[in-house]
């Protein structure tokens, strides 16, 4: 990747998670289930659930990037969309099982060693997330995945009870 590619999506990857927390801050301090159901607190039941969806639309946009871009998972251009994001996630943790199920390597480390190849590692115009980049991202996709089922079986099962509804 570029640095600029590199940069600007740990902009957007910090950005994201700060709008969440401060849309979780939000409503957190918005205590309107105290106040009964009238007029005013439907507005702000309004308000919350707009400006929610505002602040975290940043976020939509981290799991089709990180996916697509920096892992070159499966489906990948699935996660850009709400009812399908979860379909890349889970190739993503699959393979983060198979990684883990691998075979170490034998622990001869000297016959490794070659003398011939110099200590510095070559310079190379690529630019890597560092881990900690690799962890909120994965974080995040992985939440994002979690609410994209949650929010396509709610889907389905709003849509079964109305056909059930229908017949009955």
């Amino acid at each position: 990747m570029t640095r600029r590619q590199v940069i600007s999506f740990r902009l957007l990857l910090y950005i994201s998670i700060l709008l969440a927390a401060l849309f979780v801050m939000w409503v957190a301090d918005a205590n309107i289930f105290d106040r009964g159901m009238g007029s005013a607190v439907m507005f702000a039941y309004i308000i919350i659930i707009i400006g929610g969806l505002i602040m975290l639309a940043p976020m939509s946009f981290v799991p089709g990037w990180y996916l697509t871009t920096f892992r070159k998972t499966k489906s990948s251009s699935l996660a850009f969309f709400p009812l399908t994001a979860f379909i890349p996630c889970f190739y993503l943790f699959k393979d983060f099982i198979k990684k883990d199920q691998k075979i170490a390597p034998p622990d001869d480390a000297d016959a490794d060693f070659d003398a011939d190849k110099s200590l510095e590692e070559p310079k190379s115009t690529l630019y890597n997330l560092s881990k900690l980049d690799h962890s909120i991202a994965v974080l995040v996709t992985g939440v994002w995945g979690l609410a994209s089922l949650a929010f396509t079986l709610g889907l389905i099962a709003l849509i079964g009870n109305y056909a059930i509804e229908m017949i009955t």
